[in-house]
């Protein structure tokens, strides 16, 4: 897509809601954050990006998807018990600062509740979120990844799980695991 001259030199939403988040993670981060944090971001940032292509979803899509999910883990920075709610806060004060498009706004918000919810995507951008993450958090690298969770749960829950809690709650999840794309 051709951009007009004065928009060649600036960053796509992405690469913009890729800065913040950077910048957010840079403020806000502690030590505690061991699983989510901006590694986790960047890798589902990254799948999602691998997805939209894969899918050839549309250019206007993609950047949805892709604001989405660089957006979708903030809210644990602000609030880990609420976190669905502050990423979208955190994400909608950033476009509309930025003065994104209301419509599309809403399509991003909606993206990251869906996603958040863990219901059954209906979307194929939702489809993407919802893939993405799962291959992110499940398939690649998950106990590692798994192990980290339950770190991060000790450390900012006070949530501790016995070695057999630990097995059942990783089966549940590889069990629950479901892809769409």
């Amino acid at each position: 897509m051709n951009k007009p001259a004065n928009e060649k030199n600036k960053p796509s939403w992405a690469e913009r809601a890729q800065a913040h988040v950077l910048e957010l993670h840079n403020q806000k981060q502690d030590a505690r954050f061991v699983h989510h944090n901006y590694q986790l971001t960047t890798a589902f940032a990254e799948e999602v990006r691998v997805l939209c292509e894969e899918t050839q979803l549309d250019e206007k899509q993609q950047e949805i998807a892709l604001i989405a999910a660089w957006f979708a883990n903030t809210g644990y920075l602000f609030n880990y018990q609420e976190y669905t709610h502050y990423s979208q806060l955190v994400c909608e004060k950033f476009l509309k600062t930025h003065n994104y498009p209301e419509s599309s706004t809403q399509k991003v918000l909606h993206a990251i509740d869906t996603l958040k919810k863990k219901v059954s995507p209906e979307k194929l951008l939702d489809r993407i979120l919802s893939d993405a993450y799962t291959i992110v958090t499940l398939c690649k690298d998950f106990n590692e990844k798994s192990a980290l969770l339950q770190l991060e749960w000790e450390f900012l829950l006070d949530r501790k799980m016995s070695t057999k809690e630990v097995k059942m709650w990783k089966l549940q999840r590889l069990l629950n695991a479901q892809l769409y794309t």
